[in-house]
């Protein structure tokens, strides 16, 4: 049912993602109570949390998933509604913006999309984009501008391979909207992070019109300047980069082992991606899972470095998330649904300095 490295807006085409989403709303007094119960001096894990009947609401949870509170919720009333799409904190902490579903196209085979961002405590719901195009954000490291994939047809708009999606710039006041990457049919540009020191960017870039020659999307891990200058190819055949909070490492998944496959539609499978870490140039990369036939993705680290946070796909939909020391030990799950009705997505650490830090886990009391 869902193929992992489509766009946000084709993911939502084939999963009907605009039904999987309900409208939301911001409700300060119901979240502030709510917000009340999660500890602002620990560290925090924001997460798109999907069910069945469909809905779609962002949580943050504490970095041990116990203890949860709703930030963006399903009011079942006309409004914004939540994409299955990472959300990103902003380098303070104070805001986060996300992929919100705001109408479906009459003749187009994907939902309508833009970027919002709202408060951390659920209040100052804005929408930042009006393209109907726009997903997947990540704040600049000043916090001054955030970048964005958008979705564009170039060709027959049903076609799958006539997707593109180039990186975009917008001021954090929606102003100043500026392309980095170019507009080529097929090739899809997603966000990764940005480098600490805010110079380069790292992003999946997914062939999509390999689709109808060798019946799969082709995936690497590209660096770019903040300018669209330099680009270079970091890793082939990965994707999901983040950037550790010191630079030097950059966490992303691949598939390269082939040891375990993955069922993705009714007669449709594909190799697993395991979670990886490098060195920020592309060398010396490491493998921290072993999972076979969980497909992991989406990975975040900690505000300290010491941890990541990812994604965890079993077949369908992905269903849990999990965490792991960033030397590979104490992995365990830290939010799931036994039952299959609920299913978590986007992972995004909260950045900042926590009074107590998630610190390196204990394997003997982690879980």
């Amino acid at each position: 049912m869902r193929r992992r490295y489509l766009p946000w807006a084709v993911l939502g085409s084939v999963l009907v993602a605009g039904c999987i989403a309900v409208a939301i709303r911001s409700d300060t007094g119901a979240m502030g109570a709510a917000l009340a119960s999660l500890r602002p001096d620990e560290s925090q894990i924001a997460v798109v949390r999907s069910g069945n009947p469909p809905s779609s609401e962002i949580i943050v949870m504490d970095s041990s998933g116990r203890q949860r509170h709703i930030l963006v919720h399903a009011a079942g009333r006309r409004g914004v509604r939540v994409a299955v799409a990472p959300p990103a904190w902003s380098p303070d902490g104070r805001w986060l913006a996300f992929t919100g579903v705001v109408d479906r196209h009459s003749k187009r085979i994907e939902p309508s999309t833009d970027i919002f961002v709202v408060r951390a405590d659920g209040s100052g719901l804005r929408r930042l984009t009006r393209t109907g195009s726009a997903g997947e954000p990540v704040w600049s490291p000043r916090g001054r501008t955030i970048v964005f994939a958008e979705l564009t047809h170039v060709g027959n708009p049903n076609v799958v391979t006539s997707f593109a999606a180039p990186l975009m710039r917008v001021n954090r006041d929606g102003k100043d909207v500026r392309r980095l990457t170019p507009l080529v049919r097929g090739q899809v540009d997603r966000l990764g992070s940005f480098s600490p020191d805010g110079k380069r960017l790292v992003f999946t870039r997914s062939n999509v019109g390999a689709l109808a020659y060798t019946g799969r999307i082709e995936t690497s891990i590209e660096a770019i300047g903040v300018d669209g200058s330099g680009l270079r190819q970091l890793v082939a055949g990965g994707s999901d980069p983040a950037y550790s909070p010191d630079g030097r490492r950059i966490a992303f998944v691949t598939n390269r082992d082939h040891d375990g496959t993955i069922r993705t539609g009714e007669d449709e499978s594909q190799y697993a991606n395991e979670l990886y870490v490098m060195n920020a140039d592309g060398t010396g990369a490491g493998r921290l899972t072993h999972s076979s036939e969980l497909d992991e993705l989406e990975p975040t680290w900690s505000p300290d470095g010491t941890r990541i946070a990812y994604a965890r796909q079993a077949e369908g939909f992905t269903k849990t998330i999990a965490v792991i020391n960033a030397d590979g030990s104490c992995g365990h799950e830290i939010a799931g649904d036994p039952t299959g009705d609920v299913w978590f997505t986007g992972p995004s650490w909260r950045p900042g300095r926590p009074r107590v830090p998630a610190g390196a886990m204990n394997c003997s009391t982690a879980g």
